[in-house]
């Protein structure tokens, strides 16, 4: 049994982390975060991929069990922030060229982000002794992503000025 204290204390750390965050504005303005952290979490997401790349191509030889997704996830999703950093530290550099904010790059971005994110979901299903609960949880879950996806999609194609 995990202890609760200390879960207490991870949580209000986690919050206190979050709600420090917004002091920074009152110092510095919105670009120059932008740039503190767009810096910082390339270096963290390089730092992972180095860390879990080794991991992944490991994980991809071998069987596509649920252990092996979820590792090649994590590499997948990191890959993605990398890349989303270049793309983000690449628009800023170049001053925010109109060219580059509205090329395909964002969707897929945002397409590969969905397709990591569904290793994740599909992981503990790919076993066989995943549990039976765990799949009408994941279709359930899967009608609700959709049912959000669609309203998402209707609201950015008509938004509220049209």
């Amino acid at each position: 049994m995990p202890n609760s204290r200390r879960t207490n204390r991870m949580l209000l750390l986690a919050i206190a982390a979050v709600a420090s965050y917004w002091v920074l504005p009152l110092f510095a303005s919105g670009l120059t975060l932008q740039i503190l952290f767009n810096s910082a979490v390339f270096g963290v997401a390089t730092s992972i991929l180095v860390t879990w790349g080794p991991a992944a191509v490991f994980a991809l030889r071998r069987s596509a069990t649920g252990e092996n997704q979820n590792i090649v996830a994590v590499f997948a999703i990191w890959f993605v922030v990398w890349l989303q950093r270049v793309y983000s530290i690449a628009f800023v550099t170049l001053d925010r060229p109109w060219w580059l904010l509205n090329s395909a790059m964002p969707a897929f971005l945002a397409y590969l982000i969905g397709m990591a994110g569904v290793l994740f979901l599909i992981a503990p299903a790919s076993t066989d002794d995943a549990p039976g609960p765990y799949r009408w949880r994941l279709a359930l879950s899967g009608a609700l992503g959709v049912a959000f996806a669609g309203f998402s999609y209707w609201l950015q194609s008509h938004g509220f000025d049209k």
